[in-house]
């Protein structure tokens, strides 16, 4: 897929919000899930941002694109921690 098709592919999103994990070494390592502080900050952040904004679908960069972040099932995730989309 070139820029300009993945560009229009990500249009259809927008507006959106966008929230990038690094590891401690600043690389990413996508066979790392978040962890301790890391998993409870997001939960927070992303139950919050669902309260304020209940129909906005929540997604991962692998849900759009040909990524491996974030390395996880994010709508798994979601139903987890109590967020139903």
């Amino acid at each position: 897929m070139g820029s300009d098709q993945r560009s229009q592919r990500l249009q259809q999103f927008e507006p959106s919000y966008r929230i990038c994990r690094r590891s401690v070494q600043g690389r990413e390592d996508p066979e790392r899930h978040p962890h301790g502080c890391q998993k409870k900050a997001l939960e927070k952040y992303v139950k919050d941002f669902h309260r304020r904004f209940p129909d906005v679908r929540i997604v991962g960069h692998n849900e759009l694109a040909a990524k491996a972040c974030p390395s996880f099932d994010v709508q798994k995730w979601l139903k987890e921690i109590g967020i139903n989309q």
